[in-house]
């Protein structure tokens, strides 16, 4: 009868629990529809996923506008001992529709010196919203084609985006990030730009220091005797180091557009090298959308910026990357 009454008792409990939680989430899915329905009087909107949040304390939302058919995210959040908070991002999708659609045909423009390219919005709090427009500025990036395999290539092809856009500007667009393919450009092509491929190792870390022996304490023989200190150095046993891999790196450039510089000599002297872990290299594939074959060129990366350099002189990569074109 015991084990009845409590087999009942906890599933009246897992039922409370459930229609609490049901109700808790209908009620701050309310807040958030009409906060956002007072903020934005000019359109309806359409809640769906809402979920309750422990950090931070609240709930969170996928909300839709019906009148400028945007989806953005919206989220409750609950501030002890101050008024509680509706926080959405309308402004940043509106503002990233709005480039997108500009660029969707402008970018088709450059054919196949572009492998992709994405967009982020600015956003420092409300201050870098535009009142005229409602928009945030923006920075495109741009990952070149893996079949730019050299500086020159490379100058030349953010030189001919980097002009078309200077003589047609995109309005709000405050910069333009230019990388290589990850592993396209050899090492060998480094002292071009007054690099060396030895800078690319990755850092080792600050070896621990080996503790100072304590010095002898003298005084505590027997009366007439003396103690020698000891000379005997300290030896610590270690194995021989393994030389730490270079990373893969890649070529890259951000042009401001207050001072729109595309001169050939400018980008070559504004080139910058950066290198990518295994997981760098996951988040650029994600950023930039890359499909498969895309992204099996970049788990070769750093095989394929290894370069030979023959008894003439030419140079040959070790292994050579097929256009994802």
């Amino acid at each position: 009868m015991k084990r009845n009454t409590r087999v009942i008792f906890l599933i009246a409990l897992l039922v409370a629990i459930g229609l609490g939680w049901r109700w808790l989430t209908n009620s701050l899915g309310d807040k958030m529809y009409e906060t956002l329905s007072a903020r934005y009087p000019v359109d309806s909107f359409t809640l769906d996923d809402v979920k309750l949040s422990v950090l931070p304390l609240g709930a969170t939302a996928q909300a839709h506008a019906e009148f400028e058919d945007l989806d953005f995210s919206v989220s409750f959040v609950k501030v002890l001992g101050d008024e509680d908070k509706v926080v959405d991002n309308l402004y940043e999708a509106r503002s990233r529709k709005h480039y997108e659609d500009l660029f969707s045909e402008r970018m088709e423009v450059f054919g196949d010196l572009v492998e992709s390219y994405y967009l982020e919005m600015i956003v420092i709090g409300m201050g870098s919203l535009e009142e005229d427009s409602g928009l945030y500025p923006a920075a495109l990036h741009v990952l070149l084609a893996s079949d730019i395999r050299d500086t020159d290539r490379f100058v030349e092809a953010v030189e001919d985006i980097a002009t078309a856009f200077e003589k047609t500007p995109v309005e709000g667009v405050d910069a333009y990030h230019f990388i290589s393919f990850p592993g396209s450009v050899p090492e060998s092509d480094l002292p071009s730009i007054g690099l060396q491929a030895a800078w690319l190792t990755n850092p080792t870390p600050t070896p621990i220091p080996t503790p100072t022996p304590r010095p002898t304490v003298t005084g505590t023989s027997a009366p007439g005797t003396t103690t020698k200190p000891t000379t005997k150095a300290t030896t610590t046993a270690s194995g021989p180091t393994k030389p730490e891999a270079r990373p893969a790196f890649a070529y890259e450039i951000t042009l401001l557009t207050d001072r729109f510089d595309t001169n050939t000599d400018r980008i070559r002297n504004g080139i910058r090298t950066v290198t990518y872990s295994t997981k760098d290299l996951q988040k650029l594939a994600e950023s930039f959308h890359l499909d498969n074959t895309s992204k099996n060129l970049l788990n070769d990366a750093k095989a394929r910026q290894t370069a030979v350099v023959t008894s003439s002189g030419t140079q040959r990569s070790t292994a050579k990357a097929a256009p994802t074109k």
